[in-house]
């Protein structure tokens, strides 16, 4: 059965090749193309003279080499100057093991050298060369040493592992050939992309961008790679840009219509994949093969929109230290283009370059004349070709070979040492002889031989070409990676030069010269998507067009800069990386910068404040007009102004007043509940000393005028009587307020202004919790009121009646208007009431005690028991009781009124 699917497979893949030969040969009639192992004629003879070179031996192996480039498919005639550098260096590595006597000994070492021509049929036509050989002849296939692109080892591994062939890549970097379920067969000296895609990425972190743009080639090597560095790129938090996978041999036209995207006047230009995210970042990597980079770069280089955003590309193995890349005749057109001045500056990051002393010896001493190959496949075809391109002088001396030679010999020393380790087993005697039967026994079952020989390479260790241990991992792949960072500079007569300026080694990265960039300069250029917005800055993210890569996203490292929060909010990014406007605690407010919150500034009516400052100079200023009013009235407390303006009440109504204007040093205190409740408490009960002494005044007098004829003195108009009567009415008022404030417990009410980001205080004395006090004293202004309109049929000569009317009307007028300003003013009640308190007390101090204190200073000349207590009738219309009263009887009241001390 096993074998039955071989042959399937081969006729399968003979078929495909036929058919891309036949296809070939039709392309163009009578022009002649080369392919593999076939010259296109319309008679398609089968020519031999360019297939490789070939050397019989105890055992081969095969190499696999891109050595002539490809034209519409078949194989050209330009020679690969590198990749004939490369089989060489496998026929001296063969060479090398044939002379060592320690290793193989008796054993020959034969190789079939094939070339490719980079072409996935003329590869695998190749391989089935190598089978058929292997069957058909006695040079058993030990391995294949190759091949140089990913696509073709993929292919080319496929059918080798129907054969248990081990395959040994010295140039194919794709992640793809380390799955050992589809390659089991599959190993290779040069790192995997795995470690390549690790170097670019610390280079991104070398340089701090954060933000780049990246273009990759559709075949195995690009594709897989280029996912491999995206992950990378986003462990690093690097995001990746505008991003395009085209195909190597991609048009100009393609090309540039995805480019067009980073135009500099892309926004102008309604693309569809367009956003405002591809007009920054300065870093483009190019993850591709060397054909697609050029058209890339010339693409960049004749459009001036994209060549002025002065790029610096980040270049990777396949192209990064080849002339060719920056100097190459466009597809269809003849003249060579130099895009130096578009890459120069670009980082490279190629697998490390180690010179081989004994293989550059070797070169060096080929001669046309002395070169010889032992077989029909003439490869002296291509030295001669070789020769004429490279050699100086007549010699190859001094010349700079491929740098992937030592990976070539390497390849070549890991069969050959598993091959020994594998004869080694068998062979007690370490002799020459018995190698040779063991090899022959090998050949004998050549496929349990391979399969053996492929388990031994999985853990063989042998130094290699650098003098380092080298070994495979369980993937086949090289166990460490080895980069050189290749930067393009320009000579001062215009050479290049790819100057190794540092390595990156398993992990470290070493920067050992200067970096000239883009510009010329050693300063090493930004490639970040948007600036930072600043602190408290909310951003919002910018959307990427998706690609083939990835699917839609928005962007973690392009945004716009939106706008700070509003006051009252503050930014968090503890969820949302751009920031979330969140609203701050109740009672907390946003800083300055919007960035976090802090607590509202707290006001009130303070000490400090303009208001408040007002309100205590207004209150110090009543309290010493009380001062001197009381000291005055106790200086003259026996004369006749005094005594008649009932001595005893008006030291309680001064009281009182005092008291008041007290109250405002705990109106502009910062407010507390103890001392929201001395002001709710007290206000009330000062007042009604005030209006309760100034309401027994007024009954008092109008006792002592009111009464009918023949009625004896009224009682209770004592100075006892009426100090009990008043603190009476006071004791009322304390028994109401105690009552409301136990029913309306005192309280600071916390009003937020986040706006400003200040918290106002203040007493809840605008609530329900004074209602009762004020009602209680409004009612005794409104007695006061009623019993002062009373009091104007009171005779002239006892002039206190008017200056207590006036007090009357003046205190319930201010309560009308003050009362439903409180209760309306919320955060400036307490200064609204602190405001009515002083006013209403000034207004009681101005109307009874200023116009006694003119006379007593101004005209004491006035302060006469005539000039007080003298009777000067005055009628009044609508109103006849007082006129019962005989004219007598109001004088003897008033001159009585004048001499009692009450």
């Amino acid at each position: 059965m096993k074998e039955l699917v071989r042959f399937t497979v081969i006729l399968c893949a003979v078929g495909a090749i036929v058919s891309q030969s036949d296809k070939c040969a039709k392309s163009k009639k009578n022009e002649v193309f080369r392919g593999p192992c076939r010259t296109c004629r319309d008679d398609s003879d089968l020519v031999r003279a360019d297939c490789g070179s070939k050397r019989t031996g105890d055992i081969v192996i095969g190499g696999l080499f891109p050595i002539r480039n490809n034209k519409n498919e078949c194989c050209g005639e330009k020679l690969r100057d590198w990749a004939f550098e490369d089989a060489e260096a496998m026929r001296f590595a063969i060479d090398r093991i044939n002379d060592n006597e320690t290793l193989l000994p008796g054993v020959v070492l034969g190789y079939e050298i094939r070339d490719t021509c980079s072409l996935v049929q003329s590869a695998q036509r190749q391989t089935l060369e190598f089978i058929y050989n292997d069957y058909e002849s006695e040079n058993a296939l030990l391995g294949v040493v190759g091949a140089t692109y990913s696509y073709n080892s993929i292919s080319v591994n496929n059918l080798l592992s129907l054969f248990s062939v081990p395959m040994i890549s010295y140039a194919s970097t794709s992640p793809k050939l380390s799955d050992t379920k589809e390659h089991p067969y599959f190993f290779r000296t040069i790192p995997s992309d795995a470690f390549q895609a690790r170097a670019i990425a610390a280079l991104f972190k070398q340089f701090n961008w954060t933000y780049a743009h990246g273009i990759y080639s559709l075949d195995a090597y690009g594709v897989a790679g280029f996912e491999i560095l995206e992950e990378e790129l986003e462990r690093l938090n690097i995001e990746m840009g505008f991003k395009a996978g085209f195909e190597i041999k991609a048009s100009y036209d393609k090309v540039a219509k995805e480019l067009a995207v980073l135009r500099t006047d892309a926004a102008n230009k309604s693309l569809d994949k367009w956003t405002p995210a591809y007009e920054n970042g300065s870093v483009i990597v190019l993850f591709a093969q060397l054909d697609l980079v050029k058209t890339i770069l010339y693409v960049i280089h004749s459009t001036p929109e994209l060549q002025n955003r002065n790029f610096t590309f980040i270049g990777c193995d396949a192209w990064g230290d080849k002339v060719a890349a920056v100097h190459f005749k466009p597809h269809g057109e003849e003249e060579t283009v130099n895009v130096t001045d578009t890459a120069k500056g670009f980082l490279a990051v190629n697998p490390t370059r180690n010179d081989v002393p004994q293989f550059n010896k070797y070169m060096a001493e080929l001669k046309p004349d002395s070169y010889v190959t032992s077989d029909h496949c003439n490869q002296t075809n291509w030295f001669d070709r070789y020769w004429s391109s490279k050699s100086e002088e007549n010699s190859l001396a001094g010349q700079v070979f491929d740098s992937k030679v030592h990976y070539v010999i390497d390849a070549v020393d890991a069969l050959a040492h598993s091959l020994h380790v594998y004869l080694e087993k068998s062979c007690s005697k370490k002799t020459g002889f018995c190698f040779q039967q063991q090899v022959n026994v090998c050949k004998s079952d050549i496929e349990q031989c391979r399969q053996n020989l492929t388990d031994i390479l999985q853990n063989i260790t042998f130094q290699s070409t650098t003098g380092e241990s080298f070994s495979f991992d369980k993937n086949g792949d090289s166990t460490s990676g080895h980069y050189d960072i290749i930067n393009l500079k320009t000579k001062p007569k215009g050479e290049l030069d790819f100057d190794i300026v540092g390595n990156w080694d398993s992990g470290a990265m070493t920067l050992r010269r200067k970096i000239i960039w883009h510009d010329g300069t050693t300063t090493v250029p930004s490639s970040d998507c948007s600036l930072p917005c600043g602190e408290g800055i909310r951003r919002e993210p910018i959307l990427l067009p998706s690609t083939s890569v990835t699917t839609t996203k928005y962007s973690t490292k392009c945004w716009k800069c939106v706008g700070k929060c509003e006051t009252g909010k503050f930014l968090d990014t503890s969820t949302n990386p751009y920031g979330e406007c969140k609203n701050c605690p109740e009672n907390q407010t946003s800083n300055e910068l919007g960035t976090s919150c802090r607590n509202l500034k707290e006001t009130y009516l303070g000490w400090s404040d303009a208001r408040g400052t007002f309100l205590v100079l207004l209150a110090i200023v009543g309290m010493i007009l009380c001062i001197l009013t009381l000291s005055t009235f106790l200086h003259k407390w026996n004369t006749p102004i005094v005594k008649a303006t009932s001595r005893e009440l008006n030291v309680t109504i001064l009281l009182g007043i005092f008291l008041t204007h007290l109250l405002t040093f705990t109106a502009v205190s910062k407010p507390t509940e103890a001392l929201c409740g001395i002001l709710r408490y007290f206000a009330g009960v000062f007042l009604s000393m005030i209006f309760g002494a100034l309401l027994i005044k007024n009954i008092r007098i109008l006792r002592l005028f009111h009464r009918k004829p023949g009625m004896t003195r009224p009682s209770c108009i004592g100075q006892e009587s009426q100090l009990l009567l008043t603190g009476a009415i006071v004791a009322v008022s304390c028994l109401i307020s105690g009552f409301w404030l136990l029913l309306h417990a005192p309280e600071v009410i916390r009003e937020t202004q986040k706006f400003d980001g200040t918290a106002s205080l203040t007493c809840n004395i605008y609530n329900l919790g004074l209602l009762a006090p004020w009602l209680y004293n409004l009612f005794l202004i409104a007695a006061c009121v009623v019993l002062a309109n009373k009091m104007r049929r009171i005779p002239k000569g006892f002039k206190d009646t008017r200056f207590i009317n006036l007090a009357a009307y003046a205190e319930f007028i201010t309560w009308l208007a003050f009362v439903p300003i409180i209760i309306a003013a919320h955060n400036e009640a307490t200064l609204i009431f602190s405001l009515c308190l002083n006013v209403t007390v000034l207004g009681a101090w101005g109307c009874l005690f200023s116009p006694k204190l003119f006379i007593l200073f101004c005209r004491p000349e006035k302060n006469t028991k005539e000039n007080v207590a003298t009777f000067k009738p005055e009628r009044s219309s609508g109103s006849r009781e007082l006129d019962s009263v005989s004219p007598k009887s109001r004088a003897s009241d008033t001159s009585r009124l004048g001499e009692e001390t009450v």
